[in-house]
């Protein structure tokens, strides 16, 4: 069941990337869709979505976190770095499993 829930939250990210938004907004959206394709194991749309979002709005930290997740072998950020990114996004699903996620690694 946790595919199924993963794929209604992307189709919520997808259509709300159909309405206007801020340029670090819409990288945000762009690199919370990237994590859910990550987890779906859909390496070249997460990818996609990242270039998007780093082009999109290059100072937004988001698609940094998540460009991490998809290079195995790429520097980890900080543990403190990541454990203060986690505790100052504590009411948002996705960003709390793109912290997990990378702590994990």
């Amino acid at each position: 069941m946790p595919q199924r829930r993963e794929q209604l939250a992307l189709d919520d990210l997808s259509a709300a990337l159909t309405f206007d938004a801020e340029p670090a907004q819409r990288a945000t959206l762009l690199a919370e869709r990237a994590f859910l394709y990550y987890q779906l194991g859909d390496a070249e749309a997460a990818s996609a979505d990242v270039a998007a979002a780093r082009q999109t709005a290059p100072q937004a930290p988001l698609p940094e976190y998540v460009a991490g997740l998809l290079m195995p072998t790429g520097a980890k950020p900080k543990t403190a770095d990541l454990e203060l990114a986690q505790r100052q996004a504590a009411d948002d699903p996705i960003w709390q499993a793109i912290f997990a996620a990378l702590l994990a690694r």
